[in-house]
């Protein structure tokens, strides 16, 4: 039992550690992407850049509801697992409260687990999508700068006759 326990706990750390890798990630591609339209003007080129940050930002506030969640279902499982070895103050040993407090507690923990999956799986496609979306700006960006540079080195424009 104790082995399992510290697998459990192993994996619950990793999680977090996860997500909080995921948001630092976040807030650095912001603060870049931040620091990046710093001059620009706002053109319809910039706006792949502008969806970036907003899925960046997206992806941060997902990251902290999946810890939100996530330590919720922790303090559900404690407050299960109490209830059940009669230890629970609200149900004491009594079989009727323990039978209604353990059905309410698994009713939130499915609830609460439901939510963090979604925000753990939001967190990352929004990272993703929001790194797409940077590089469809970048290229953008690059484009006409890359084309007038290649038109000048070939001579295009002009004809045999100038």
């Amino acid at each position: 039992m104790e082995a399992r326990n510290n697998l459990a706990n192993q994996l619950k750390e990793s999680q977090s550690k996860y997500a909080y890798h995921i948001m630092a990630l976040n807030a650095a591609a912001i603060a870049y992407g931040v620091n990046t339209s710093i001059g620009l003007n706002i053109t319809n080129q910039i706006l792949p850049l502008g969806i970036a940050v907003f899925l960046w930002l997206l992806s941060l506030y997902a990251g902290l509801k999946y810890l939100q969640f996530s330590q919720t279902h922790d303090y559900l499982n404690i407050q299960l697992i109490d209830m059940e070895t009669g230890q629970h103050q609200l149900t004491g040993r009594y079989p009727e409260k323990i039978q209604i407090g353990t059905t309410s507690i698994n009713d939130f923990m499915k609830t609460a687990s439901r939510k963090t999956s979604f925000y753990g799986k939001m967190q990352d496609w929004c990272l993703y999508l929001g790194t797409i979306s940077f590089i469809i700006w970048r290229v953008f960006v690059m484009l006409p700068y890359n084309f007038e540079r290649y038109t000048r080195s070939n001579n295009f424009g002009q004809t045999k006759w100038d």
